[in-house]
C-alpha cells in the first residue's frame, strides 16, 4: 500500500475510486501476493 501514498492528489483520487470499486478483488490479490 506504500505506493498509493507516493502518488499525487489527482492520481490518488482516481486510484482510490478504483480501489473502492474493486476492493474485494484487490483484497484477494493482496492475500495472494502479500504474504
Amino acid at each position: 500500500m506504500t505506493f498509493f501514498y507516493l502518488v499525487d492528489c489527482a492520481a490518488f483520487n482516481e486510484t482510490f475510486e478504483f480501489i473502492c470499486v474493486n476492493f474485494t478483488f484487490n483484497e484477494k490479490l493482496r492475500q495472494l501476493f502479500c504474504w
